[in-house]
């Protein structure tokens, strides 16, 4: 794995972007294959159903929600929180 910081701003609020290559990350990235940025987290659905791209292009699967379930799923192997808001969005906190 390299990562890079292409810059960082100081302040109230500091923003700092990253960018990192894993060479066993499938697909392409925003900057080419292997590399992953802020920002780059995703869901998406393909034949197999839910899946959620994380920072590093990992992919893993997600269940579908109820219609009627507004609570979301912990996954504790990624610490993230997936469900579905009263809207119809897909959520990860």
């Amino acid at each position: 794995m390299e990562n890079e910081t292409d810059f960082a701003f100081e302040g109230l609020m500091p923003l700092v972007w990253n960018r990192s290559y894993y060479s066993d990350q499938d697909g392409t990235g925003w900057l080419g294959e292997g590399w992953s940025v802020p920002g780059s987290q995703r869901i998406i659905r393909d034949a197999a159903g839910l899946a959620y791209i994380d920072d590093q292009g990992r992919l893993f699967p997600l269940p579908e929600p109820e219609e009627d379930d507004e609570e979301p799923v912990l996954f504790e192997s990624e610490q993230i929180w997936f469900g579905k808001n009263s809207d119809g969005h897909y959520v990860i906190a």
